[in-house]
């Protein structure tokens, strides 16, 4: 693999933007497979899966999805890099079976309770997810960002084929299905890593140190989007119980998908500025992302909106028309993540990340407190409302960062000046495209 510099953030963004399409269907489709052959029960099972698999993935990742992309970035030595995500992956695997075998044994075979299992299907499906997501940091750290999206929509395309297949067999398919989905992708890059592997270099101490502490800090700030996305249903399945969960796992999938393009452009912002030494560019184009982003974003928000309440029931099942209401709730949410994503983004890019820690525990905190008690007066809709609060106080914090660190205030509507921006940017990638002269005008 080169070390390439070939497009530019627009060209990633474009680029991501289409890959995120094509997931956006491929996750809609695997939602509704999940909804119409296992029903509320097995979205539930399946949503509480996915939780605890997305906060033990930063936990156990030392934040070398961050850090290789940080480090190449930089133009540190990808072998060293790559060797250091494999070490550390083979570690994984040798813990993830030691807690799944250990399950077993305890169980002596494997538990009916829907906890336990969880439990061991997730120790079971935790390295291939690693390798997965820091891989992927690699690929974005060398602006291969065809293969950084190619891989999480692989993931999607594969999880939608297993559950097709797999889940006829009941609820607690969806557990299998999902440690098929990261371990196919991530055993087939493995492959294709092989030849690579008589290039392996022994990373130097200080190179660890140094990968490790950024990554450490970097990661804090992933492992808090990831909790703000996932720990209230940790928090709330004991009081609303596991169908109620998987209604406000609908709602939550819909605005989350809205969200998408802002938390995918936030990791094509992370490399941007990491690699823009005086960041006076990167806070150009984070400038006119965020206000982009918040103009596609209310639009489709009010479509969805508009449909949705027809769109739910008719599509995922008569039982889930009550996520509706949670949905639209919700949907401020995706406006709000997409803008969070871009500018903590662009403050762990400029090693400024302090305050996005600051500003995501301080959202972690209301949830933890507020998710249950907002579950109790108001069942799964409280906890709905509560999300949209909680980002909302991140984005005040993350903004005051940026401010301070720039020194000027963002500018947040989408005016003349940025359509003019974007026609003259796209003007010239056509220039280019044809082979003639960029429009002097």
């Amino acid at each position: 693999m080169s070390q390439g510099r070939g497009r530019s953030f627009g060209a990633n963004i474009l680029i991501s933007f289409a890959f995120t399409g094509l997931m956006t269907g491929l996750a809609f489709g695997n939602s509704v497979i999940v909804a119409r052959m296992v029903g509320a029960e097995g979205r539930g099972l399946y949503a509480l899966a996915v939780a605890v698999l997305g906060i033990a993935i930063p936990l156990a990742n030392l934040g070398l999805s961050f850090s290789s992309t940080w480090a190449l970035g930089q133009g540190k030595s990808l072998a060293e890099v790559s060797t250091l995500n494999h070490l550390w992956n083979a570690l994984l695997l040798l813990f993830g079976a030691g807690v799944a075998g250990a399950g077993v044994w305890w169980f002596d075979g494997l538990p009916d309770a829907e906890w336990p299992l969880v439990i061991i299907a997730c120790a079971l499906t935790l390295p291939a997810s690693v390798y997965v997501e820091n891989t992927r940091g690699v690929f974005l750290g060398l602006n291969q960002v065809v293969r950084y999206n190619f891989v999480q929509t692989s993931t999607t395309g594969v999880l939608l084929i297993a559950n097709l297949i797999l889940l006829r067999n009941g609820p607690k398919a969806v557990l299998l299905t999902l440690g098929i989905a990261y371990w196919l992708p991530a055993l087939v890059m493995l492959l294709g890593h092989l030849p690579h592997a008589l290039k392996a270099v022994w990373p130097r101490r200080a190179f660890v140190d140094e990968n490790v502490r950024y990554g450490v800090k970097a990661t804090g700030s992933h492992l808090i989007e990831v909790l703000l996305l996932r720990l209230d249903y940790l928090l709330v399945t004991p009081i609303v119980g596991i169908a109620a969960v998987g209604l406000f796992s609908v709602a939550d999938q819909i605005a989350t998908v809205l969200a998408w393009g802002g938390l995918i452009a936030g990791r094509m912002m992370l490399a941007q500025s990491a690699s823009d030494p005086t960041g006076e560019q990167s806070r150009k184009k984070l400038g006119l992302g965020v206000r982009t982003l918040l103009l596609v974003v209310a639009l489709g928000a009010a479509g969805i909106a508009a449909t949705g309440w027809w769109i739910i029931p008719r599509v995922f099942g008569a039982e889930f028309g009550p996520a509706v209401p949670g949905m639209l709730i919700m949907l401020p949410a995706a406006l709000i993540r997409g803008a969070n994503a871009l500018i903590s983004s662009h403050l762990i890019g400029r090693n400024v990340i302090r305050p996005v820690l600051v500003a995501g525990a301080a959202a972690v905190v209301g949830m933890l407190i507020f998710s249950p008690v907002a579950a109790l007066a108001f069942g799964w809709l409280g906890v709905a409302a509560v999300r949209v609060v909680v980002v909302v106080v991140q984005l005040v914090i993350n903004v005051r960062a940026y401010n301070r660190d720039s020194g000027e205030r963002m500018h947040w509507i989408f005016d003349r000046d940025d359509f003019n921006a974007l026609r003259n940017w796209a003007r010239v990638r056509w220039q280019r495209r044809v082979g003639g002269p960029p429009d002097p005008q």
